[in-house]
């Protein structure tokens, strides 16, 4: 599958999916009319004009000027603040949920953090007839996503002069600077981008939060303070007021609620951390401070599975059937092999977890028969050894075996380097997963384990078809096609490209066999790619029909990135090399290609991978990637090597914002198929070298 090809494949993949939205519109039932969306939000509707009177709101008595004479009490100046009961104490809006994520909504808990989340269920709203949101799932966690979006709202635009893209993330990292995050552990600053949700409603203003982005995975377990400074205004130059619970701390104002004082002590650690950034409190509109999941939390999911996987081939041969076997498939192939495999299955007919007393997923009475392709090259039946053995993974809405069938790149590889390929299928969002993501999943939030549960069962599928293919494919007479064993003993190769470059990303965090891994076009915050997706944009329109509140889709995206975490190539990624399984292989090698002006996976989600895998840069670069490493080639590092389309960029860019295109540049496509980027592929798997087999930068030659 060269060029046209591979162009070809992904045509087709948007021409299913918006046909597919077409024949189902009229079962999605609802109405378009603005003016039903509209009135599903109007009680809570804050704009600019009305902002003044959500601070009486916060603030209490009308009468009052600030809030430091509301309700004070003359013997002990402690003032008395009008909190609502159950809302965010630092809520900058009638919103009672932002900012988010928030330590207000963590208790006390024996948990590895110390605490758990304790989210109110109804966080998220809903349109008429549409689930609410089930925050069991979600309070379970020990604190939030490390990948987590981070929500403002103020009902009031922030001036543009105070945003910055995933290009000038380090702007972040300022004297100063008026948006910023910084581990309250450390001190140490994270680079972030902020950005106003660009998704625009008619008849819905000031529904828009300020999205603040990390661009880098937090620490497990560790606690971080988000900084907004008094710099900050909206869009007509106007400043903002701070939250009356919040201007009492910085002020060291006492009062009389117990909830601001439990957290004085705390803050003023805060503070402190803040003073020794260069931030002084009285410059402070508000800066509060969450905590981020555990690896217990995040990990613990995959890991148990992974044990017990492990645990039962150990035990016992993994079962396989052969299917079909085609002789002289295609002109370098020997033979490709197609049949099933039997994996421990977690999933039940939902295809989701059930989940036991400590959250960690249940394994179900029957195995699961999976899927599985192998392809045999030209080269086997003359070779007179054993040949090594190589993973593929697939793209987006997609299978293992129809890539093998016809990635004829993929065939000359295998033919050229000698590897034996076999694939099985990444779910979730596979080619049978589009219709229960369109009629289920978009519709109902709580149904999004179907991807993200699917997700961790095929990492385990993987690694399972990876065992059995190492110690039983090679001596089978049925797959032999010459009388030497077929495959070798020596190191196992990963090959991934899109879908199967992210999910890629994260098998190699997790996966007891793979040394050396070429990952082509990978992204990681699932939360942070999918909203500026080309393959997001025509699927838009059905969350937008449940959620119609832009504020309730932000914050959608914010609890349903915890639901990903598990299988998140950004969170795994951190175990490649910077914190490795015990039983991982040694001297683990991974080259990851990043394609600029990406509308499928895009760029900001390839950034955020490669520095939570500590990836250095390939120079000369087409852009650099503030806080990577830059190497020369050729290098035996880790590395990340950049491909640019000029024509195809500049002719169609990218969203500079988070609302997806429903037209955009093929970058994605036409880069896979780029003679200079396979060249570095084949090098790569070969020798384990990155070369930079470019005049200049990739552009693209």
């Amino acid at each position: 599958m060269r060029r046209d090809a591979v162009r070809w494949w992904w045509v087709l993949v948007l021409v299913v999916v918006l046909g597919a939205l077409f024949a189902a519109s009229t079962a999605c039932g609802g109405d378009d009319d603005d003016d039903d969306t509209a009135s599903d939000t109007d009680d809570d509707d804050v704009s600019a004009d009305d902002d003044d009177d959500d601070d009486d709101d916060l603030d209490g008595d009308d009468d009052c000027k600030a809030p430091f004479d509301c309700g004070a009490d003359d013997d002990d100046n402690a003032i008395t603040l009008d909190l609502v009961d159950g809302c965010n104490m630092f809520a900058t809006s009638s919103e009672c949920v932002f900012p988010f994520p928030s330590s207000n909504f963590e208790i006390p808990a024996d948990t590895p953090t110390g605490v758990k989340l304790d989210y109110p269920d109804d966080s998220v709203q809903v349109a008429e007839g549409t689930p609410p949101i089930d925050m069991e799932r979600i309070n379970a966690g020990d604190g939030h996503s490390p990948v987590t979006p981070i929500l403002v709202h103020f009902g009031r635009d922030v001036h543009p002069d105070f945003l910055f893209t995933e290009d000038f993330v380090e702007r972040s990292l300022a004297d100063n600077a008026p948006i910023a995050l910084v581990n309250a552990d450390t001190g140490e600053r994270v680079r972030v981008m902020a950005e106003m949700d660009a998704n625009r409603v008619e008849d819905l203003e000031g529904r828009y939060a300020l999205i603040i982005r990390p661009m880098q995975p937090l620490e497990f377990g560790g606690r971080y303070i988000v900084v907004l400074t008094n710099a900050l205004t909206d869009s007509e130059g106007a400043s903002f007021d701070s939250p009356p619970a919040f201007a009492a701390l910085r002020d060291d104002v006492p009062t009389t609620n117990t909830p601001v004082e439990a957290i004085r002590d705390r803050y003023e650690d805060n503070f402190d951390v803040l003073a020794l950034t260069g931030y002084n409190r009285d410059d402070l509109l508000l800066a509060w401070d969450f905590t981020v999941a555990s690896k217990d939390f995040v990990f613990g999911p995959v890991l148990s599975m992974r044990e017990e996987a492990i645990d039962e081939y150990e035990k016992a041969p993994i079962a396989y059937k052969i299917d079909k076997v085609f002789d002289n498939p295609e002109p370098n192939l020997a033979r490709r092999v197609e049949g099933v495999f039997t994996v421990p299955n977690y999933l039940n007919k939902d295809e989701q977890f059930e989940l036991d007393a400590d959250g960690l997923p249940t394994l179900l009475g029957e195995d699961k028969k999976v899927p599985f392709t192998m392809i045999i090259p030209k080269r086997a039946l003359t070779e007179g050894k054993p040949l090594p053995l190589m993973i593929f993974g697939h793209p987006l809405y997609s299978t293992g075996r129809l890539f093998l069938r016809s990635f004829t790149y993929l065939h000359d590889i295998a033919e050229k380097q000698g590897f034996i390929v076999v694939a099985t299928d990444w779910r979730g969002l596979g080619t049978a997963d589009f219709l229960p993501l369109f009629t289920k999943v978009l519709s109902d939030l709580n149904q999004i384990g179907r991807v993200t549960e699917q997700m961790q069962q095929s990492m385990i599928n993987t690694m399972v078809l990876t065992e059995l293919a190492r110690t039983r494919f090679g001596s089978d007479p049925d797959m032999k096609v010459a009388a030497n064993d077929l495959i070798d003993d020596g190191p196992i190769y990963y090959y991934g490209v899109s879908f199967g470059a992210i999910m890629g990303s994260a098998f190699m965090g997790m996966s007891p066999h793979v040394r050396r891994a070429a990952l082509s076009l990978p992204g990681g915050g699932w939360a942070h790619i999918i909203p500026r997706s080309i393959l997001w944009a025509p699927l838009r329109s059905v969350m937008q029909k449940n959620y119609p509140d832009p504020l309730a889709q932000q914050l959608g995206f914010g609890f349903i990135q915890q639901r990903f975490d598990p299988a998140d190539s950004a969170n795994w990624a951190t175990r490649i090399y910077n914190d490795p399984l015990p039983d991982a292989p040694k001297n683990v090698e991974v080259l990851m290609q990043e394609a600029i002006g990406d509308c499928y996976v895009p760029n900001m989600g390839t950034e955020i991978l490669v520095r939570g895998a500590g990836m250095n840069q390939l120079t000369p670069a087409v852009e650099v990637i503030d806080g990577l490493t830059p190497v020369t080639a050729p290098v035996s590092k880790p590395a990340v090597t950049q491909f640019y389309i000029v024509d195809e960029v500049e002719a169609n860019p990218p969203p500079e914002n988070n609302a997806a295109k429903l037209s955009c540049n093929a970058v994605h496509v036409t880069s896979l198929g780029l003679p200079n980027l396979q060249e570095q592929i084949e090098h790569f798997l070969a020798d384990g070298e990155v070369i930079h087999p470019c005049d200049g930068i990739c552009d693209p030659d």
